[in-house]
């Protein structure tokens, strides 16, 4: 009911700015959506984020920080001064951000939908993190190369969004609604060639090609510099997920634990787990 009413209400609007002409009707349009797009404030125990929310995803992800992975949370809450996470498939930030909040930590967020990656930057600028937090709009994978990023959804903050192959997190055929060019790197080619902050820890969500990432980062992730790795993974894949273990446990990782909120308890994503890793000389969350 709310939502028809809503529906009501934009509608009334559209026809009134309809009456205005096309070309005043579209300057009216563009100041509205530069005006009404709002920017909201997460209070966490370390400080306030704001967050620039063009639509109602990217309004539920930072609406939700706190209560959607606070498992993400609390593992973050573990880094100490000087080390430097890797956020890969950062969406519009709101797990970079929050790190970001603790001094003396180094960021490098890595989002390949340029729709995502313009929130991302927009959220970093509105905080002033710009110190602290490095964006990149590219793509990891097994092999450095020229791909597609094939897109579930258009939308402000979507994610579902596959490189180098059409499919979902489930492993089943896409019906992407864009195909947007990406530049794709590994792991290890993109520390090799130029020689980046090497991450302490890295957190992966991505949405179905873990086990490639993770292929194409063998000599990263057994570098004893890394102290941690945090994989969203679906547990219904029990093959795939088995085989993504044993590659963190040959790169020297020991398996901590997997987790979600009860709000993930039933439904589409009651499979989807975070998985922690360790290197034995760290201390777990």
């Amino acid at each position: 009911m709310k939502y028809a009413v809503f529906q009501m209400a934009c509608d009334i609007l559209k026809a009134g700015i309809g009456l205005m002409g096309q070309h005043t009707g579209a300057v009216v349009s563009a100041r509205l959506a530069e005006q009404l797009a709002p920017v909201i404030t997460a209070q966490t125990r370390v400080g306030n984020l704001r967050f620039y929310c063009p639509g109602h995803v990217a309004f539920w992800q930072a609406e939700n920080l706190l209560t959607k992975e606070p498992e993400t949370n609390g593992w973050i809450d573990t880094f100490e001064p000087g080390d430097v996470m890797w956020d890969i498939g950062a969406n519009v930030g709101t797990y970079a951000l929050y790190t970001a909040l603790k001094s003396g930590l180094t960021i490098l967020a890595f989002e390949p939908c340029a729709i995502n990656y313009h929130i991302l930057n927009q959220n970093i600028g509105l905080n002033h993190l710009e110190d602290r937090i490095s964006a990149f709009c590219l793509a990891f994978s097994d092999v450095s190369r020229l791909d597609y990023l094939y897109m579930a959804s258009t939308e402000f903050g979507q994610a579902g969004h596959t490189f180098g192959e059409s499919t979902d997190w489930q492993n089943q055929p896409l019906s992407a609604e864009f195909r947007q060019a990406t530049l794709g790197f590994s792991i290890d080619d993109f520390v090799e060639q130029f020689a980046p902050p090497f991450p302490n820890h890295i957190k992966i969500d991505v949405d179905g090609i873990e086990n490639r990432i993770i292929r194409g980062a063998k000599k990263t992730l057994a570098d004893r510099r890394l102290k941690s790795l945090l994989v969203e993974l679906n547990t219904d894949r029990a093959e795939y997920c088995q085989q993504v273990m044993t590659q963190l446990e040959q790169a020297g990782l020991t398996f901590q634990a997997k987790s979600h909120v009860d709000m993930f308890t039933s439904g589409p994503l009651a499979s989807v787990h975070n998985h922690l890793f360790i290197r034995c000389s760290f201390t777990p969350p």
